[in-house]
């Protein structure tokens, strides 16, 4: 894995894996920095770049660094550090290279004479950093280089060791473990010890400023207060005493207190009447004058409490700053005037100026408003607003904050710290309002930590290098011994062979000693061996003399064997024969010894094959393996006999040593099996010829013979069939009976045959018949099973078709029935409802007879919904169809539904969006989602459950084609399908048969007409259903509609609109009618709406009115009728008026109508109507310009 020189020997894939892989970590490590305090960081990028020296050379080894140097460009802003990791790793690979230095040694050389000076020149030379700086910068870099370089020699030893692919001197492994537990320690001690330093400093600048500040505002208000006290004095004083008499006072207050300039009291109008001193530097007179702008004395009034002027900078004799300090004069509560004296701030800047001197503080004494007063600070200037700079203030504890200046990316914490300024504010005074800032730059202080941390960094640079000079010399004093040791044991054996003496070295070390101590024991029992060696050597000889008389008895026993037994034997080199027994020579029909040197090819009669026989021998037997193989021989006489030849190299190491060949003749054996064969292909041409699958098992129900008629009927090749079971060509729902048919106990020789469904190839489940025996041994016992297996599927198909025939035909002739007893009951209703209509008309709404005809309205409702149920069944309900959306119909129907199931029951919706339109009548379709949702309430009961309704679109085709299909006319158009999933009761096989039965019910109550019409209404939509359900797990009904054509399937338009107002009509109807009931009725019904009615009792009568030639305004035609029923007579009264207008009249739906009609009527109503029905159907359809244009759903 390592060169000579140590270095790793890879491929380039994985160096330049390696290389990359340490790079990242390098850059991590100089990412991750430690930071001992401020900008003083521990980087780890040398570490690998150092390591990769090591493991990949020089030339990527300072690559590596080159490249984990680049990141300290963005942490600095400059390449220097770059430039001197890289310089670091070369000059430290070089010295390993060419001068045999150890790592560690090497590095401390490139930093004394290259690393430290390179830094010098950078910093100080290039950069221009003080150095103080540089100073620390440079003992730091030097200490962080040393202290990577051993930990990069501690990995690389690490690594070493573990994969033990390079030699590490264990000298080179004390010192660097000492010289790590030295530097580790102290530079940690160093980071705490720093972090501490720069903790106090911060707390000394912290405690001073915080002192200086209470100092210089105790100071500051108390010469305030001094000044407001004479001013209070002289304000006191004005109150009794005149103007003259006030001069003195102002006099001996001024030049009492060099603090005050002048003095003077002015009355409430801001004049002058006496001051201090009496002449302007003009030499006019002071008194008299009038100061009226002064904007301070309006506040004054107001509040009658001395106070301070705004300061003012006055240029006479120098610049000078000034403030006014005045105090109201107040006689009896009345404001007179004030007393004002003119004060210099030079004493205060004096003192600030003294008090900041000594630690470099910055004073600035600023305004109520702001403004600079004074300061010591170069930037800042008098009388203008106090400006920081840009930066960030943060708050600190008592009052202090620190104002960081903003700096550019990446600039170091040092240099931010240096230029940041602690201050602290107070203001002074109850009158003043001045705010005092004192601000400590932490420049002066950073010098002082850089100084103390340098000292330790040269103390811990010193310290780690006496303790590499003790590692060094311990590891030499303990290497000394072991290298003593190593000298003696040199060729050990051979010295104490000849005799020769050892001088064991000796040691104080415990370890060194022990292991002296060993070599010692060891060199004594080698001794102790060599003598034993002779002995075994002088009795070794003796016994090769007897091992040679056994080898010579045994091969003598050998060779009786070889001639004594019946299978000839041979040995062959060079496909020669070199030794032969009598056996190999009476099979090959030479005499005794006649065969030796012959060459074997004269004993194969094809050339060819026995090229191919020792090619294949030649490569089974090359690693020690035996080959066998049956094949012909010539004999002498030239007749050819089969043998079975098994043969092995002598040594597969040496072909040359030869074969060894056992040979027997099989001739009897090939006879018997050309026999055999014979036989079977007789029984074979028996079996798979005939149609029916012919097939053997063990006692395990597996096959061991199948005729090819099974690939033919199930796909499968006899290979795919064998050895498997007979379990496994079904469902495991058959696997029971089988078992039962053929369990021991059975007496299979009287078993009838089992039908039970196969598996084919395809996937496809076909039905079979089987035939089966049992295979019987001397003892009873069932040894396999033979038989033969039927394909009845067509059969099983014939008996279900005929049985859905006659379902269907059961189901026709129910439906005819129910649409039969629907017409007529709805001819009944029609009686009913239109005279119980026309009673509530003539007898108006007071009649105490009104609610009874609206009970006998209601329930003649209730009957034609009973009928409409009839008729959907039957698949003639009234339609009207539209293109409607499934997924918003059932939107729509959510409360509905909701509060129509049980409490118990949770309702899921899982519809598919988008979803392709349908064409159907919304109302059809709501009453097969309520009927099913009911009923799957229903299943549920008392227990908790939930029904899930389920919407998507296409994949219910196949699934209805697999299931049990309502119609079979829908082909292979795509479908929307609705599934009504509920985890209720379930129902058996028996229940689902009937559950589209008419009458059929599992209620109580119920009169089984729900799913009857679920089953029309589908029905007339061509539609199909499928149900899934089992006792226990609940029932799924999935029922699936026609995906409404883009065009050619238009919604019908509703003929059903509401909101015909009440009118009264003139001209003749003819109303055909069979039913005389019905007829009388509805002659009421339209004499009642104005019109006069012709009737007639079929279709012949009508036509016979309809000839007379009286004018007929419109018909109201019945479908069905004697003799001629409605659609002869729509014909017969087309062809003598084409123009005639006739509303059709049945209890059928509009659509099954239209089907059978060649030419459509103008309108239909559908029986029972009531006569706003009629009025709607007649003013709707009527008054049309163009004839009525039926659907053809």
């Amino acid at each position: 894995m390592f060169t000579d020189d140590g270095h790793l020997a890879n491929g380039r894939t994985r160096s330049a894996l390696i290389f990359l892989v340490l790079t990242a970590f390098g850059l991590a490590g100089n990412y991750f920095k430690f930071p001992l305090f401020l900008n003083i960081d521990f980087l780890f990028g040398s570490i690998f770049a150092l390591f990769a020296l090591q493991l990949l050379g020089l030339r990527l080894g300072t690559a590596a660094a080159a490249l984990i140097g680049c990141y300290t460009y963005v942490l600095w802003n400059h390449p220097y550090a770059a430039i001197i990791l890289a310089a670091e790793a070369a000059a430290v690979g070089a010295l390993m290279e060419r001068r045999k230095y150890g790592m560690i040694s090497a590095d401390i050389v490139y930093w004394v004479f290259m690393g430290v000076p390179l830094v010098y020149l950078f910093y100080h030379g290039a950069m221009h950093v003080p150095l103080s700086n540089v100073h620390i910068i440079a003992s730091k870099q030097a200490m962080n280089g040393v202290a990577n370089a051993i930990v990069a020699r501690l990995l690389f030893t690490v690594f070493a060791l573990r994969s033990r692919s390079a030699m590490i001197p264990f000298r080179e492994m004390i010192t660097s473990l000492l010289a790590f537990f030295v530097v580790a320690p102290a530079l940690l001690l160093l980071t705490l010890e720093g972090r501490g330093d720069f903790a106090e400093t911060d707390e000394i600048i912290r405690a001073g400023l915080k002192r200086d500040i209470d100092r210089e505002a105790s100071q500051l208000a108390t010469w305030v207060t001094n000044r407001k006290a004479v001013i209070e004095s002289l304000a006191d004083l004005a109150e009794s005493n005149s103007p003259e008499k006030m001069q003195p006072y102002l006099e001996q207050a001024t030049k009492s207190d060099t603090n005050f300039l002048s003095a003077g009291l002015l009355d409430r109008s801001a004049t002058l009447k006496a001051y201090y001193s009496l002449h302007d530097d003009l030499g006019e007179m002071n008194t008299g004058k009038t100061f009226i702008n002064d904007h301070y004395i309006p506040k004054l009034k107001q509040t009658l409490k001395p106070m301070l002027s705004e300061t003012v900078q006055a240029k006479d004799n120098g610049p000078k700053l000034l403030v006014s300090m005045l105090a109201p004069v107040v006689v009896r509560g009345e404001y007179r005037g004030y007393v004002i004296g003119v004060l210099s701030l030079q004493q205060i800047k004096e003192r600030l100026e003294r008090s900041s001197s000594y630690k470099g503080t910055h004073y600035t004494l600023l305004d109520r408003k702001g403004t600079v007063i004074m300061s010591n600070r170069f930037d800042q200037t008098t009388m203008t607003p106090f400006r920081r700079g840009k930066g960030t203030i943060k708050k600190l504890d008592s009052g202090i904050s620190q104002f960081v200046p903003d700096a550019p990316p990446n600039t170091p914490m040092s240099e931010r710290w240096k230029k940041s300024r602690y201050s602290a504010e107070s203001t002074i005074g109850e009158l003043a309002e001045w705010r005092l800032v004192l601000e400590q730059p932490a420049a002066p202080f950073q010098k002082q930590l850089y100084d103390s941390c340098t000292k330790k960094l040269i103390l811990i640079s010193l310290l780690m290098l006496m303790a590499l000079a003790l590692a060094s010399f311990l590891g030499r004093r303990i290497m000394v011994t072991i290298e003593n040791l190593r000298r003696v044991t040199n060729d050990l054996p051979s010295r104490l062979a000849s005799g020769g003496f050892v001088d064991w070295p000796q040691s104080g070390i415990t370890e060194t000693n022990n292991l002296i101590e060993n070599f010692q024991v060891m060199s004594e029992t080698i001794e102790e061996h060599l003598t034993e060696l002779q002995l075994l050597n002088d009795s070794l000889e003796q016994r090769v003399q007897e091992r040679t008389q056994q080898v010579e008895r045994l091969a003598s026993e050998q060779r009786t064997i070889l001639t004594t037994m019946p299978i000839g034997a041979c040995l062959l080199v060079d496909r020669k024969i070199r030794m032969a027994n009598q056996a190999f020579d009476k099979i090959t029909g030479y005499e005794p010894g006649k065969t030796l040197g012959m060459d074997t090819a004269q004993l194969h009669p094809d050339l060819q094959s026995y090229q191919q026989f020792w090619d294949a021998a030649s490569s089974a037997t090359a690693k020690g393996g035996i080959h066998s193989a049956d094949m012909e021989l010539r004999r002498k006489d030239g007749s050819l006999i089969w043998c079975n030849l098994v043969g092995q190299m002598v040594n597969p190491t040496a072909p040359e040593e030869g074969f060894i060949w056992m040979v027997q003749d099989i001739s009897e054996r090939k006879t018997m099996e050309s026999q055999l064969r014979a036989s079977e292909t007789h029984y074979r041409l028996l079996t798979e010829d005939v149609a029916d699958v012919v097939w053997k098992l063990d006692a395990g129900y597996r096959f061991t013979y199948i005729s090819p008629a099974d690939e033919r009927l199930r796909g499968y090749r006899a290979d795919e069939v064998l050895g498997h079971t007979i379990l496994e060509q079904t469902t495991s729902e058959w696997h029971a009976a089988i078992t039962e048919k053929m369990r021991p106990g059975e007496d299979a020789r009287e078993t009838s045959p089992l039908e039970i469904q196969q598996r084919c190839k395809d996937g496809q489940l076909i039905w079979t018949e089987i035939f089966f025996t049992a295979d019987h041994d001397a003892d009873g016992a069932i040894t396999g099973y033979h038989g033969i297996t039927r394909d009845i599927t067509q059969r099983k198909q014939a008996v279900e078709l005929e049985q859905q025939l006659l379902h269907a035909q059961k189901l026709e002739s129910l439906g005819v029935l129910a649409g039969g007893l629907a017409h007529d009951f709805n001819n009944i209703l029609m009686a009913i409802i239109g005279n119980a209509d026309l009673a509530q008309i003539h007898l108006g709404t007071g009649s105490p007879a009104a609610e009874n005809l609206q009970r006998i309205q209601n329930a003649a409702s209730r009957a034609a919904d009973l009928t409409s149920q009839m008729l959907a069944y039957s698949g003639k309900g009234r339609f009207v169809v539209e293109r409607i959306d499934l997924n918003s119909l059932l939107d729509d129907m959510l409360h509905l539904l909701e509060v129509s199931i049980s409490k118990k029951a949770a309702l899921k919706f899982n519809l598919h969006r988008p979803l392709p339109h349908i064409v159907a009548d919304a109302t059809q379709i709501r009453q097969v989602v309520m009927n099913l949702v009911i009923n799957a309430s229903e299943a549920i009961g008392d227990n908790s459950g939930e029904i899930t309704i389920s919407t998507g679109c296409s994949q219910c085709v196949e699934e209805c084609r697999r299931g049990r299909k309502v119609s079979r006319d829908q082909g292979e158009r795509p479908c929307v399908y609705l599934v009504i999933a509920d985890t209720g009761c379930g129902m058996g096989s028996e229940t689902v048969a009937k559950i589209f039965d008419p009458f059929f019910t599992t209620k109580f109550t119920g009169r089984g007409l729900g799913m009857a019409a679920v089953q029309g209404i589908v029905k007339g939509h061509k539609g199909t259903v499928k149900i899934s359900s089992e006792p226990g797990r609940g029932t799924t009904f999935t029922i699936c509609f026609p995906v409404a054509e883009a065009t050619g399937e238009a919604p019908a338009e509703n003929r059903n609109e509401t909101g015909v107002e009440v009118w009264q009509g003139s001209g003749t109807v003819l109303l055909v009618e069979d039913e005389d009931t019905v007829r009388e009725i509805g002659v009421q019904m339209l004499e009642s709406l104005g019109l006069k009615a012709l009737t007639a009792k079929d279709g012949e009568e009508a036509v016979e009115v309809f000839r007379r030639g009286e004018e007929v305004s419109f018909v109201i035609l019945d479908l069905t009728m004697p003799r001629m029923d409605g659609k002869q007579c729509l014909r017969e009264l087309r062809r003598l008026d084409p123009a005639v207008k006739v509303i059709m009249s049945s209890g059928f739906n509009e659509q099954e109508i239209a089907r059978d009609l060649d030419g459509g009527p103008c309108g239909f109503i559908q029986k029972p109507y009531d006569l706003p029905e009629l009025q709607q159907a007649i003013g709707k359809y009527i008054g049309k310009p163009e004839p009525f244009a039926t659907e053809n759903f």
